[in-house]
């Protein structure tokens, strides 16, 4: 599991540390609105150079290493639609060895060199600051589909979900090479499912003071799916983003046009159905009543397979990952619960994991009729 996440603000002076690693000269930084995953810094130079400072908040250096790999290994292979990371100009070993005694015990408590890891010839793409793993991000500018949809009311709904739909199909067309050495969903991403597969999430879950709780059965019911899913060695796999929510997507403000994918931190190698997947729960699904909006899957699945088919065991499965997604974002929103340890919180997750279980009854018999239909071979 991940450590307890400390979301502090960091002052000028860390972040220029930081951003010095990077060879990055900031005049400005904002902190941006975001999640757990990360925090993140809006940062420019004198010349109007933008990018994303993220500190990854309780993440270790190979899960950062992970993520920052497969975004370059994507810019490389010609794919736009993200920010690419900035190498760290530091070399390893070498050059912390130059300084001098003075200068170790002044930046001792700021140290953002990584020396433990065995990669001192490796071009880097992340350092460490006071423990926690750093990357820098070219910024995609523009404002998230999200947002554009609540503030832009000329703005076709529809649109943007099929735009959704036909940007995920692209990403997942990206081949990878097998020297490509990339992570995959058995190491890391993809919603922590390794964490789930080998049993480290349970029992973390299940030595919470939660632990009576009515989400652990239905959770140690939901596993054998889970497990079932993501083992199937037939289901076509390639880079994923693995949280592909409409917030997670940057558009243009006004036409809505596509920018580019944001918050890599679940991207991997592993089943394209789980991106697939977690869109639909994502953009599909009406907590309200329970049920899929039936306009917005058929738009979505549209949109996707004008780039891309799914095959026959896509078909077969997609209800089961549907089934799996949802209980991996439960099990994910009930950790923070846990690691926050707010009242508050913890009566909305329980609101969420209650609706999550109540509504699946509809949304998988509903969904099955779908996929024995027309609308996934539109």
């Amino acid at each position: 599991m991940r450590a307890s996440l400390s979301l502090s603000k960091h002052s000028k002076k860390d972040i220029d540390n930081i951003l010095g690693e990077f060879g990055f000269v900031a005049t400005s930084s904002k902190r941006m609105l975001g999640g757990f995953s990360a925090t993140n810094y809006r940062v420019e130079t004198k010349d109007g150079e933008m990018a994303v400072l993220k500190i990854m908040n309780g993440m270790q250096k190979k899960s950062v290493k992970g993520q920052t790999d497969i975004i370059e290994y994507l810019f490389r292979r010609g794919y736009t639609g993200l920010g690419r990371p900035y190498i760290a100009a530091w070399k390893g070993k070498d050059e912390s060895k130059q300084k001098s005694d003075e200068d170790k015990d002044e930046d001792e408590d700021e140290d953002t060199h990584d020396d433990d890891d065995g990669d001192d010839d490796i071009e880097k793409r992340y350092v460490v600051f006071k423990g926690t793993p750093c990357c820098l991000l070219s910024y995609v500018d523009g404002i998230s589909a999200e947002e554009a949809l609540e503030q832009n009311l000329d703005l076709c709904e529809s649109t943007v979900i099929a735009m959704l739909g036909e940007e995920l199909a692209k990403l997942h067309s990206v081949v990878v090479t097998p020297d490509a050495g990339l992570r995959d969903h058995l190491t890391g991403g993809a919603s922590l499912a390794s964490e789930h597969m080998n049993g480290v999430y349970l029992l973390a879950i299940e030595d919470s003071k939660y632990a009576n709780h009515p989400f652990i059965k239905f959770y140690q019911e939901e596993l054998v799916n889970l497990i079932d899913c993501m083992s199937n060695r037939n289901l076509p796999k390639g880079i994923i983003h693995g949280d592909p929510f409409l917030d997670n997507v940057i558009v243009d403000e006004k036409s809505g046009h596509f920018k580019g994918f944001v918050d890599w931190e679940d991207t991997t190698v592993g089943p394209l159905l789980f991106d697939i997947a977690t869109a639909i729960i994502g953009t599909c699904y009406n907590e309200h009543c329970c049920m899929l909006d039936e306009f917005r899957l058929k738009t979505f699945l549209n949109g996707y397979t004008k780039k891309r088919k799914l095959t026959n065991e896509e078909l077969q499965y997609l209800p089961r990952f549907i089934q799996m997604t949802l209980t991996c974002n439960c099990a994910w929103r009930s950790t923070k619960c846990i690691q926050i340890q707010t009242r508050h919180t913890f009566r909305q997750i329980n609101i969420w994991i209650c609706t999550c279980i109540d509504g699946y009854i509809h949304l998988s018999s509903h969904l099955r009729a779908y996929v024995n239909g027309t609308v996934c071979r539109a």
